[in-house]
């Protein structure tokens, strides 16, 4: 079976939520499941975590760097959009 897991955050990019994705990958990849992974390069000028697993990665290029706050939202919908995209492209095979 392939899971497909989509966060905006995943290491090596360091945020709480790519840790708890990267946890549940090195689970769901223990127990035998294939797993593919869509997130975004996007930084959020924290430190970077390294963190290895076995899964496909697939990543969505971030357009937007700064620190503008009404941008990076915008830039975040955008993202969030292509990364679903990718998401379902992933999961039929693509």
């Amino acid at each position: 079976m392939t899971v497909t897991i989509v966060n905006g955050n995943y290491p090596p990019v360091s945020g709480i939520t790519g840790e708890s994705a990267f946890e549940l990958a090195a689970f769901l990849g223990s127990e035998g499941l294939d797993l593919q992974v869509v997130h975004s390069d996007q930084s959020y000028f924290g430190n970077r975590t390294v963190l290895r697993d076995q899964s496909a990665r697939h990543v969505i290029p971030s357009l937007y760097k700064g620190r503008g706050k009404i941008l990076r939202l915008i830039h975040s919908f955008y993202l969030s959009y292509r990364m679903v995209r990718k998401a379902k492209k992933v999961s039929r095979g693509g």
